[in-house]
């Protein structure tokens, strides 16, 4: 038997510029939403394009990889459990580790990686290579369930690529064991105590043990799998009482004078984990690492500037348009040709409606004849990105404005989609004559285009699979551009509905029926809406002409930092750095 086992500154003016410098790039970063929900102090690997590589491929170790996106609802209400999951098993990281990576700031690593839709948890085995790029496997919500998903992976035949670890405990049962001494051979003699789990087959209790266990090269862990007959385990264990009555898992301290102590008896799975890891802990001094779930932040959030969310504004809709050409789609690593359907209707409906400059128009057409003139089936995420990287008329994403939230990981771009397919539902109406003259198509048309585009490219799986099933009947339910931007209203108050109160809900931008009272005193009568005065307030508030449009350069505001729309962090830090240099540096 083989057991397993920055200094200080002296100059003043240097100082203070350094200083405020540091504020300013935050404050450029808030504005701009830099943000994670984890960060390198949690027992997690937080990587970034170059550290990706380094840490998950050629190691000993297993990764579980969580690709997520900072702003999806579903990613921030998932947070919580995976930062637990991180924390509960921290101790397994000589087997199997677990990191993060945000593809809102790393797009190309996830494209490469074939990532589309978040969070998306990947599995990478052990020495994997750069050729490998990891096994899709199920996001589970339950601490559990994801251990148990996690003690399957490294315990499967695809866990390691090439020659097992050799620092790997061993997830075998014992067979053939007629007696605890036999446990004891080629036992260090340092070793006093050893740990036997006899459990049921279904139990994951042993190879939880095993895995806590890991990095304890001088404790060793043993397991005994027993099924209807167990009765050999009076003559294994002849001093402790009732040891064939395994009802789900024994646990027992093996003492190197042949006396054995049973620890601790469970008789079923629920609420057995703690109550493990608290009988381990007087011989492997194993504390508990399940704390409660957390939130992303605990400090409060506080607004850079208040936020007016009583007009829409054209530096929202030109950043939803930008991130869901940039991000969402050209962040695909192959467009397939239902795909290059979807996106060329789309970029048809934004041609007709979207209320953005000419020079935007004239890039919309510039894409729409980049997409179709090849007639190829397929297209390349890179190949999309290298051409919208060419159209100095597409802005990068700036900073948010009436979508601006309290937290860099909050409203932002989906806030800013959702204004930007209401727009589009007001402009086609206008543009067909209006009720009752638009009794046309295309307002079934643009809500056509929103539910393909939401359905093949709105990264959040989770939202999108909800509209998606909201959509279902549109064909039938929507006739005429009046019901076009009835719909679609209705379906964002749905959705606002079944968000209030969650983790991902901005406390200071809380889910309400739209239009609030303050906005539109006629819209609601009691419980019930009055559509024909909510059509005209939508009509007015998401018209063309009623957008607040883009400003000029950055400017300070009740000193607070505002920047313009389609500035950038990185332009703004080099100005900055640029101005710092040229101030405390001598001129020659």
């Amino acid at each position: 038997l083989t057991p397993q086992r920055l200094g200080m500154c002296g100059n003043t003016k240097l100082s203070f510029f350094l200083g405020a410098g540091i504020l300013l790039f935050s404050r450029v970063s808030f504005a701009l939403g830099l943000a994670s929900l984890y960060d390198p102090s949690m027992p997690l690997e937080v990587l970034n394009a170059t550290s990706f590589q380094k840490v998950i491929l050629n190691k000993e170790n297993a990764w579980l990889v969580q690709f997520y996106n900072h702003w999806c609802g579903h990613c921030i209400k998932f947070s919580p459990i995976f930062r637990a999951f991180a924390n509960d098993v921290a101790g397994w990281k000589p087997v199997i580790g677990l990191a993060v990576i945000d593809c809102v700031d790393y797009m190309q690593t996830c494209r490469t990686y074939g990532i589309n839709s978040y969070p998306t948890i990947k599995f990478f085995r052990a020495h994997s290579t750069l050729h490998d790029r990891g096994v899709e496997v199920e996001t589970r919500h339950n601490l559990d369930q994801l251990r148990h998903q996690a003690v399957d992976l490294v315990d499967s035949k695809d866990s390691y690529r090439g020659k097992r670890p050799a620092s790997w405990p061993t997830f075998e049962p014992l067979q053939g064991v007629r007696s605890i001494e036999e446990l004891w051979q080629n036992v260090p003699a340092m070793t006093d105590t050893q740990i036997l789990v006899v459990e049921r087959n279904a139990s994951y209790i042993g190879k939880e043990v095993t895995l806590e266990l890991s990095s304890r090269q001088s404790t060793y862990v043993w397991r005994l799998v027993v099924s209807s007959d167990s009765s050999w385990l009076e003559s294994l264990l002849p001093h402790e009482t009732d040891a064939a009555d395994v009802r789900w898992a024994d646990l027992y301290a093996l003492h190197r004078n042949g006396s054995t102590t049973r620890i601790l008896r469970l008789n079923e799975e629920n609420g057995s984990r703690e109550l493990v890891l608290q009988a381990l802990e007087p011989y492997v001094r194993v504390a508990s690492s399940t704390p409660p779930p957390t939130s992303a932040t605990t400090e409060p959030p506080e607004e850079i500037n208040q936020v007016d969310t009583s007009r829409v504004y054209l530096a929202d809709l030109n950043n939803a348009l930008a991130y869901s050409l940039r991000q969402e789609v050209a962040g695909h690593q192959l467009l397939n040709r239902t795909e290059l359907a979807v996106l060329v209707h789309f970029v048809d409906v934004l041609l007709k409606y979207f209320p953005g400059s000419e020079s935007m128009k004239h890039t919309l057409k510039s894409l729409h004849a980049f997409v179709t003139s090849s007639g190829a089936d397929s297209l390349r995420g890179e190949d999309l990105s290298a051409f919208l990287n060419k159209q100095d008329d597409l802005p990068a994403v700036g900073p948010y404005e009436g979508c601006r939230g309290s937290r860099p990981d909050l409203r932002g771009y989906p806030c800013a989609l959702w204004m930007l397919f209401h727009s589009l539902t007001v402009s086609a109406y206008h543009t067909s004559g209006g009720y009752p003259l638009g009794r046309d198509a295309s307002g079934l048309d643009v809500l056509q285009a929103v539910r393909d585009y939401v359905t093949h490219f709105f990264s959040c799986r989770y939202c999108a699979a909800h509209f998606g099933a909201m959509a279902k009947d549109l064909d039938t339910e929507v006739r005429t551009t009046r019901d076009a931007v009835l719909w679609l209203w209705r379906a964002h108050n749905k959705v606002n509905a079944r968000l209030a109160g969650d983790i991902s809900e901005d406390p200071l931008h809380p889910k309400q029926p739209f239009p609030p009272p303050s906005l539109c005193s006629d819209c609601r009568e009691g419980t019930q809406w009055n559509e024909q005065h909510s059509l005209g307030f939508l009509l007015r508030f998401y018209s063309p002409g009623g957008l607040v449009p883009v400003g000029g350069s950055a400017v300070l505001d009740k000193g607070r930092l505002r920047l313009a729309p389609g500035s950038g962090a990185t332009r703004a830090w080099w100005s900055w750095l640029v101005f710092l240099l040229a101030t405390v540096l001598p001129v020659p």
